[in-house]
């Protein structure tokens, strides 16, 4: 962070921090019935930065259980503003998890040598398969797949011809 993005940073802060008093404010003041429409938006925005900040803050499979009982809001409520927060592209939702937009700290699974046998069988056009399949989260294999189906055609064109 530079310099010059400080002021951007504190004003936010300030504003973020002027929002939840005044969304604590009307939530204390009266009941959602008697609430315009902007202070119940505002009430909400507040409880969806609460869950946003408490997930950001917790990188971690979220227990809407823990959620709840940690921001006193209800558990129904936790729910509510992690969809709206998906919904808004803030999180994403990998399985039942739903992470901050980081890389995920679970290691993925390494593909299973089936993606051989597939490769093998099908030559050339396994080869692409399991190459479009895993070249993202494994490359390497990605790259060996497609060698071994272009290897497996060359070599069944050899011996028919």
């Amino acid at each position: 962070m530079s310099i010059n993005d400080l002021p951007n940073k504190i004003a936010k802060e300030v504003k973020a921090a002027k929002a939840k008093e005044k969304a604590k404010k009307l939530e204390e003041s009266k009941p959602a019935s008697e609430m315009s429409i902007e202070e119940l938006e505002a009430a909400i925005k507040a409880k969806t930065a609460k869950v946003y900040e408490y997930i950001m803050n917790n990188n971690q499979r979220l227990n809407v259980a823990n959620a709840a009982a940690t921001l006193d809001l209800p558990a129904e409520e936790v729910e509510k503003s992690v969809f709206k927060l998906v919904s808004e592209g803030k999180l994403t939702k990998k399985g039942h998890t739903y992470q901050n937009g980081e890389k995920n700290r679970v290691k993925k699974k390494k593909p299973t040598a089936v993606w051989f046998i597939v490769v093998i069988l099908m030559g050339i056009i396994g080869g692409l398969l399991g190459y479009a399949v895993l070249k993202n989260d494994h490359p390497k294999m990605a790259n060996g797949l497609l060698f071994i189906g272009a290897f497996i055609t060359l070599l069944a064109l050899i011996i028919l011809f």
